[in-house]
């Protein structure tokens, strides 16, 4: 994407084509256009598409929905503690039983932080699936009721 690119623009160039696409660019084109390409309209801003994140997008009829969300920190590699490099064979320097104690403590920590965002993101990936479908089946009524 350019800088320049409208998401409307691109929007509806990515509708005429039927092979996968992958979309690299800036901020803030990039959420404008995964915004406009899942809400219809580049604004107000529904993803905020970070340096780092990934995004993936499945196109549903004319409509295009969230398959996942990728934010920087759940890309994130955890490092390994001294117990587990010593286990692998790892050669360590120094006393490390104290630091291994510690270095464990804190990656268990962090891996339990990881896991509850995990969690959250999941509950709002539902969500925001529970409102796509609500929107459908009011969108299909609508039609029904008019024909």
């Amino acid at each position: 994407l350019a800088p320049e690119d409208d998401p409307a623009a691109v929007a509806r160039r990515l509708a005429r084509t039927r092979e996968p696409v992958a979309i690299v660019g800036h901020e803030p084109l990039l959420s404008a256009l995964a915004s406009q390409l899942v809400t219809g309209a580049a604004d107000p801003v529904a993803f905020h598409v970070r340096k780092a994140s990934a995004l993936a997008l499945t196109r549903v009829g004319r409509r295009w929905v969230v398959r996942w969300f990728l934010p920087p920190e759940e890309g994130r590699v955890l490092p390994m503690d001294s117990a587990r490099l010593a286990e692998h064979g790892v050669k360590l320097a120094g006393d490390e039983k104290s630091a291994a104690g510690a270095a464990g403590e804190q990656q268990r920590l962090t891996a339990t932080d990881t896991e509850q965002r995990q969690h959250a993101w999941w509950w709002v990936l539902v969500a925001l699936l529970a409102v796509l479908l609500l929107e459908t089946l009011v969108a299909g009524r609508r039609k029904t009721a008019a024909a």
